[in-house]
This record gives structure tokens, C-alpha cells and sequence, in this order.
């Protein structure tokens, strides 16, 4: 039976994690370690979670000491994790920490991948589990799904089927691990590969109306920059008045058919 602990974050992870405790009878989850965002955001309470299934849950960065002292694990799974943690984590476990990133690896290492994908303008994207080692999503390769981005899409609608991917390939990889069939593939470098980090996502909400891009540069850049309703980022400054005028797309992609 393999002994595991996940992190878990956003609704993927939520997903994933519950589905791992109604339907898994070979594994033990040893633990389960989120967020302070656990129950604030639009996914719902891992910690309720794991309460119904008598699972110990814990709070990250304050439970890193807790999480040392487990002994006897076979796999750390991080389940759209956003927080680096440390050598002495991703190292405890006795086969390895796999990582859940929203590209299809080397491209688009770092933060807010699913957004990069359509504002660079990709045609496909996917979803990548790696082991985790001391560079930023750059550990070897264990499974990778593709994806077409469709041009309807925005960041919010591509997340969603991105979901939809992921849980159909943990599925294929816990299956593997199981079988101790996992086979890590180094990545392949690629030249002037990218990494986007949180600054440079919000150094790009700001259109510059004195700017001259083309249309598709455009809407690609409303398309990723467009999430939930409530959510805020995409602007531009009023030239009259200095204050903020934000964007976001409501796309209708009604049939011309009759």
C-alpha cells in the first residue's frame, strides 16, 4: 500500500483529493497539507474535506515542521501547489515529490500558466506531472497531456478543461505508481525558454492606449487576462480622469446557421 501526502490548492486539487479519499482502498494519505486561502476562495474547504474522511489536515507555511517528522513515505503529490517549499520536503519521500503544472513542459515554467497560453498566443496546451528537484518546474518528466486551446477560450473556460485533463491523467499516473512503472524523462532545454513569475503577470495588466498591436494581440491578451466575473486585472488608464477602467471578455459564440 503506498503511503502519500498531498498539497492541495485550487479546485483541481480539491477535486483530485476528494476523489483519492471516496475511491482509493491500496493507498493511505498519510496527510493532507493546503492553504490560508483553504475555504476564502471559489473552491471549497479542503480542511472540511478532510474532516469528514478523519484525515489529518494541515496549514502551510506553519505545519513545515510537522511535515518533517513524517516518516515512511512513498510519494508527495502537489496538487496545483503555488508555494516552493523546501529541500528537506520535496526530498522525504522514499520515491518522490510529483508535481501538478499547467503547461506542457519546458514551456511556460512559473506562475499563471494557463493565462500565458492563450496571451503568447499557443495553439495547444496541456498538463504536465514532473518530480519535483531544486529548479522551478524543471524536474523530469513523467506523464504529459495535450490539449487544443480553442480560440472561445478564455482563461477561466481553458482552466476548467484543463481540469478535466488532469484528473483523468492522475488517474493514469497513480496507476503507475502503483505498478512502480514510473519512468522519469529529463526535459529537453529549449532556447530563450521562458519563466513567468507573478511580476511579470502584473506588469501586463496594464494597456498602454498610445500602443500599436495588432487585433489578435489583443483579444488574446483579454482572452487570458479574463476569469471570473469579480476578478480584476486587465486595465487601462482614463486619460481624462487618471482612474483605472478595467476589461474582461463575455464571448458569444452563437452558430450563424439557421
Amino acid at each position: 500500500m503506498l503511503r502519500i501526502i498531498c498539497f492541495v490548492d485550487h479546485e483541481i486539487g480539491y477535486r483530485i483529493l476528494k476523489s483519492l479519499l471516496q475511491t482509493q482502498s491500496d493507498i493511505k494519505i498519510v496527510a493532507v497539507v493546503t492553504t490560508t486561502d483553504n475555504a476564502t476562495m471559489w473552491w471549497p474547504s479542503v480542511e472540511k474535506l478532510c474532516t469528514h474522511f478523519s484525515t489529518p489536515c494541515f496549514i502551510y507555511p506553519d505545519s513545515k515542521k510537522t511535515i518533517i517528522n513524517f516518516g515512511n513515505i512513498d510519494y508527495i503529490f502537489l496538487l496545483s501547489w503555488k508555494h516552493i517549499i523546501p529541500k528537506e520536503i520535496f526530498n522525504m519521500p522514499a520515491k518522490a515529490t510529483i508535481n501538478l503544472h499547467y503547461s506542457l513542459l519546458p514551456k511556460l515554467k512559473g506562475v499563471y500558466p494557463v493565462n500565458w497560453a492563450i496571451i503568447k498566443g499557443e495553439t495547444y496546451t496541456g498538463i504536465t506531472f514532473h518530480v519535483v528537484d531544486e529548479t522551478i518546474d524543471g524536474g523530469p518528466l513523467l506523464l504529459q497531456k495535450k490539449i487544443l486551446i480553442h480560440s472561445s477560450d478564455t482563461a477561466r473556460t481553458l482552466q476548467l478543461r484543463l481540469d478535466d485533463l488532469a484528473v483523468k491523467g492522475f488517474a493514469e499516473l497513480l496507476e503507475k505508481a502503483k505498478k512502480g512503472s514510473l519512468c522519469p524523462i529529463p526535459q529537453k532545454e529549449q532556447q530563450n525558454q521562458s519563466y513567468y513569475t507573478k511580476k511579470d503577470y502584473e506588469k501586463s495588466n496594464e494597456l498602454d492606449l498610445n500602443e500599436i498591436t495588432s487585433v489578435s494581440k489583443i483579444i488574446n491578451l483579454i482572452r487570458g487576462k479574463t476569469f471570473l466575473p469579480e476578478n480584476k486585472s486587465l486595465y487601462f488608464r482614463c486619460p481624462q480622469t487618471g482612474s483605472k477602467c478595467y476589461i474582461r471578455l463575455e464571448l458569444d459564440c452563437s452558430s450563424d446557421e439557421k
